[in-house]
């Protein structure tokens, strides 16, 4: 090297070295002419020097967007009663929405482990049960249930939920309760169709008397 200050404007000559531009002028101004300039490192041939390429500047990484989970039609339900049958779990959410399916769990004994799942049409029906039911009592004795969305359900809780094939039970439950609605139109028609009639009854009583 020809000197041991700190580098200034790094110029790189041919052979790979590296030095100051002003030193590397005087070095390159010191050789006779018609003779070949030698690094004073290596003293190897040096034709030339050029600066010190600096590697391009790495673009900033954009940040990373959190995943948004999907929207689910399933609910987590805690606390159940252990004699509960899947038909009496769909039916602790009649008139939140329209109940698809429903689950209990299941130890290797085939005992309720007081836990189960309903799924629902839609996810809003899902998010208005765990609205309506969580932390309600199923019956007045009864513990306090549990309800939350699946996928925001508490961790670490074993499943073991079987088949997730609709059942008989809750077919006939959706039977019922859709025909149970529509004998509430019937009724609501008949009452609009009694009230209509009365009042047909009234006026024509009112011109009789005139």
């Amino acid at each position: 090297s020809i000197c041991m200050d700190s580098s200034v404007e790094v110029r790189i000559v041919g052979c790979g070295h590296t030095m100051c531009s002003s030193c590397a002028s005087d070095w390159f101004a010191r050789t006779p002419a018609g003779q070949q300039t030698e690094c004073p490192t290596c003293r190897g041939p040096c034709a030339d020097f050029e600066p010190l390429r600096r590697a391009p500047p790495v673009p900033p990484v954009p940040p990373v967007e959190p995943a948004v989970e999907p929207a689910t039609t399933r609910v987590y339900v805690g606390s159940i009663p252990c004699s509960m049958t899947k038909l009496q779990l769909a039916g602790l959410f009649e008139g939140v929405g329209l109940v698809v399916d429903a689950w209990i769990s299941k130890d290797a004994k085939g005992r309720s482990t007081t836990m189960g799942m309903v799924e629902f049409s839609e996810p809003a029906a899902a998010a208005k049960a765990v609205r309506a039911r969580h932390n309600k009592r199923p019956y007045p004795k009864g513990k306090r249930l549990k309800v939350a969305l699946w996928n925001k359900r508490p961790p670490n809780r074993r499943d073991s939920f079987g088949s997730r094939e609709r059942s008989a039970e809750l077919e006939e439950l959706r039977a019922r309760v859709e025909a149970a609605e529509r004998r509430a139109e019937a009724a609501e028609a008949a009452r609009v169709r009694a009230g209509v009639a009365a009042s047909e009854l009234t006026a024509l009583r009112g011109r009789n008397e005139l």
